[in-house]
C-alpha cells in the first residue's frame, strides 16, 4: 500500500479515536461539573505527567492502551 494512503488511514483512525475520547469526556464533564471538579481538572492540566499520582497516570495509561489496541487492529504493531 502506498505510504501516503496508509498514513491517511492511520490519521483518520486516530482522529476517530480522539473524537470518541473527547466526546466521552465532554459527556462526563457535563454530568459532574462543579467548581471543585474544575479546580481539580485545572491542577491536572498544569501538572506534568511525571508528577501525577500513580492513579492519575493510570487514567492516561488507559487511553494510551486504546491507541495501542487501534494500532494492533490496523496491524501496525504486533
Amino acid at each position: 500500500m502506498d505510504q501516503y494512503y496508509w498514513e491517511e488511514d492511520l490519521v483518520e483512525a486516530l482522529a476517530a479515536l480522539e473524537h470518541e475520547r473527547w466526546s466521552g469526556w465532554e459527556q462526563y464533564r457535563e454530568r459532574v461539573q462543579s467548581a471543585e471538579k474544575e479546580m481539580r481538572w485545572k491542577r491536572l492540566r498544569e501538572t506534568p505527567y511525571a508528577e501525577l499520582t500513580n492513579e492519575e497516570q493510570e487514567s492516561d495509561r488507559v487511553e494510551a492502551r486504546k491507541t495501542i489496541e487501534l494500532l494492533r487492529d490496523m496491524r501496525i504493531v504486533p
